[in-house]
């Protein structure tokens, strides 16, 4: 791979069109072959600037590479809904190459914590962004990606957007925020879009695009997030149809001021194949109002479809007593291929009926799973100054047990503050069985 890399990028190419008296080069080849090429070195990391230089030769290569240029070069386009942004993705999607080849996009922060920059955005009298001129331009825009299937919003790091504005410009009179918004005031009164209205616009242009959906990704790890979103757009018989393929979806909500739990579940009931389903609350008090009540809707909703899912991943949160979340494992034992959760807690004798359902239960499609610092503690409680680990008595602290080989077995490690059992391979729910009859709930 790298001396074909070497070759290419050492080869002679004369900017004039071949004649009849240059040797037999890479421009006498049909567009056929030079694509069989180029695709050598597409996984590549550097295939972008290999082609780059190769486009660069002349209007042929130009013209036979432009397959695979929109193939590695514009995969995901990212946006934050100015109307710098607009004007870019006006020019992408026009381009008969170039299009089609977008399946991801991506809402998030360029140069500020605020999106929809020199664009003229419409509220109701709640606040909440409804259709305008501005939306449904993007809607005209976003419907030429006819590929495009997976969407994701979010927010960049605070810190680096807030150093980023501090060499740029002095600061205000106002002061600083210290690196949560940019300046200090409601960026809805200077006519701008914050993270949940970003959100909002994305969930209309969907709708009015019409827009398949087959993954989401939604990271509310900056700002805090209304107690009740906007659901409206649920309704849209247009969101709902664009919503049916929905496979993956990502929902992690990190800050303290989280929505309550209606909003994710209204979005899942409507959502019948849902088959990788990634949850993240925060660690300051586990979100009371979103983490427990979900996980007990997702466990016993009846109004929820039947779907079965194949990974299930949970990352922090007081997930309450616990019986809930063994529930949830057990309703989808038979299809999940993929179990992770990361610094969860339950109550106190939770992490019981956890250790029966794995114990008591077959999951004949696991092939993987890594529980990661499990716990009891209080609820409300966000230092977990009582928290009771999982243990393996008989090891010594700061040792790890291995069985099997490498990434293919079974790996359980603790310390005096954190524990993690993961296991992969074929039957590797026998190995969790096993285990389980060991753990034991220590101080």
């Amino acid at each position: 791979m790298q001396s074909l890399s070497n070759q290419v990028q050492s080869l002679h190419l004369s900017d004039d069109p071949p004649t009849q008296r240059t040797p037999t080069g890479l421009c006498d080849l049909p567009p056929e072959l030079i694509g069989e090429i180029v695709s050598y070195f597409l996984e590549d990391d550097l295939a972008l600037r290999y082609l780059k230089k190769i486009r660069r030769v002349c209007k042929y290569l130009n013209a036979s590479t432009y397959y695979h240029f929109g193939q590695v070069g514009f995969p995901t386009l990212s946006t934050d809904l100015s109307s710098k942004s607009l004007r870019k993705f006006e020019q992408i999607s026009k381009h008969p190459y170039l299009a089609p080849h977008v399946r991801h996009l991506r809402v998030t922060t360029c140069d500020y914590l605020y999106y929809g920059d020199e664009l003229e955005w419409r509220r109701n009298k709640s606040g909440w962004i409804v259709s305008s001129a501005s939306v449904q331009r993007w809607q005209v825009v976003i419907k030429r990606f006819v590929n495009c299937r997976a969407f994701r919003v979010d927010q960049r790091s605070a810190y680096w957007a807030d150093y980023s504005i501090r060499r740029a410009a002095p600061a205000p009179a106002g002061g600083w925020s210290l690196g949560w918004k940019f300046p200090i005031g409601d960026a809805r009164q200077q006519g701008r879009l914050e993270l949940p209205d970003a959100y909002m616009v994305l969930m209309r242009i969907i709708a009015g695009a019409e827009m398949p959906v087959e993954e989401l990704d939604v990271d509310f790890m900056v700002e805090p997030v209304p107690r009740a979103l906007d659901a409206t757009h649920v309704e849209d018989p247009a969101f709902r149809a664009a919503w049916a393929p929905l496979r993956k979806l990502r929902y992690v909500c990190e800050t303290d001021k989280a929505p309550d739990a209606e909003y994710p579940l209204s979005l899942l009931r409507i959502a019948p194949d849902l088959q990788d389903l990634t949850l993240g609350f925060s660690s300051w008090g586990g979100n009371p109002d979103l983490a427990t009540p979900l996980i007990r809707g997702l466990a016993s909703d009846e109004s929820l479809p039947p779907f079965q899912l194949k990974r299930l991943d949970i990352t922090r949160g007081h997930l309450g007593s616990g019986e809930s979340l063994a529930c949830l494992i057990k309703r989808h034992r038979r299809t999940l291929q993929s179990l992770r959760m990361y610094s969860v807690d339950v109550e106190k004798g939770g992490l019981r009926y956890l250790m029966e359902t794995f114990r008591d239960r077959n999951f004949h499609e696991l092939q993987e799973f890594n529980l990661h610092d499990l716990g009891e503690c209080a609820a409300g409680d966000p230092y977990a100054r009582d928290r009771r680990y999982l243990r393996l008595p008989r090891a010594r602290e700061g040792t790890d047990i291995k069985i099997g080989k490498p990434w293919k077995g079974l790996l359980f490690s603790h310390s005096k503050l954190h524990n993690q059992i993961q296991g992969s391979g074929p039957r590797v729910d026998r190995l969790l069985k096993m285990v389980c009859d060991y753990w034991e709930i220590l101080k």
